[in-house]
């Protein structure tokens, strides 16, 4: 991509039993004190980027995936059981379980999914590796991208000139994308979002928990999880729709830039600053270092 935003979009939504026993079931917790410039939400865990450009990543370790390495890096993405980085030379490493390892390039834009990742190239061609159970791995030839998301098998991307295009897993309806120009796309498990040019939000897919029923008005940004969605709008306030078992869909009051909907939990940050998170915490996913 050619315009790499300050949040992975990989607001991933992936499967895996979620625990029987919350230990928090919607309180926002209070913000961490480490700062931010941006940020992913995984499954269970989330990862960041620091001011100095180190990764931070806190919640579920159970593969690795928040043993980030040492390093300067311009992007992180996170995704169910795997993390993975931009470095400053456009290299891609990744930490967790096996599908996922370092891949060199020139790359650009870096996004997870449950199985797989993804990540766009100098020249805005995308190339994937990992699970390709349903053809996640298999971007389509000949479009190039400017951002991509990558959710639990299927991926979407805003496409050069402004439409969206997605491939993989298309049980739902995920992977079939509504007409016109967007400057954002983002993957959940079976559904997906888009910000379109005048600020309005698309969504399609699995809609179960009204997890595609977008909200009217305009936003800046937005975020797919596992069955719940979330979007910054003009004013600065977070609003979320869809399933709210963990009070993951409980937005807290305040002003921020960007937000990230993980598994069953959600996160913000305003500009460079700490992580407010709220839903779930089973595994700390929601206690902002």
């Amino acid at each position: 991509m050619t315009n790499v935003l300050p949040i992975a979009v990989t607001a991933l939504m992936l499967v895996g039993c979620p625990p029987t026993t919350p230990i928090d079931t919607g309180d926002t917790l209070p913000p961490g004190s480490t700062q931010f410039v941006q940020i992913s939400a995984g499954e269970y865990h989330n990862c960041g980027i620091t001011p100095d450009q180190t990764v931070v990543c806190w919640g579920s370790d159970a593969n690795d995936q928040c043993d980030a390495p040492e390093g300067s890096y311009s992007m992180v993405a996170a995704g169910a059981l795997r993390s993975a980085a931009l470095d400053l030379l456009g290299n891609v490493d990744g930490w967790g379980n096996r599908y996922n390892r370092d891949y060199e390039g020139d790359f650009v834009f870096v996004s997870a999914g449950y199985h797989h990742i993804c990540a766009i190239g100098s020249d805005a061609y995308v190339k994937c590796w990992g699970s390709d159970t349903d053809g996640q791995v298999t971007p389509p030839e000949g479009i190039g991208f400017t951002q991509i998301a990558s959710g639990y098998r299927h991926n979407c991307g805003v496409a050069t000139d402004g439409t969206i295009a997605c491939w993989g897993n298309d049980r739902e309806g995920q992977s079939t994308p509504p007409a016109g120009s967007y400057t954002m796309a983002t993957a959940g498990k079976m559904h997906s979002c888009a910000l379109a040019t005048d600020g309005t939000i698309a969504c399609w897919g699995k809609d179960d928990y009204g997890q595609a029923q977008a909200p009217s008005g305009t936003f800046v940004y937005v975020a797919t999880g596992h069955w719940h969605s979330c979007a910054v709008d003009t004013g600065g306030s977070v609003q979320c729709w869809g399933n709210n078992e963990y009070g993951e869909s409980d937005a807290p009051d305040g002003t921020f830039t960007h937000v990230v909907a993980g598994g069953y939990h959600s996160c913000a940050i305003n500009g460079t600053g700490p992580a407010t998170c709220w839903g779930m915490d089973d595994y700390e996913q929601a206690t902002a270092p």
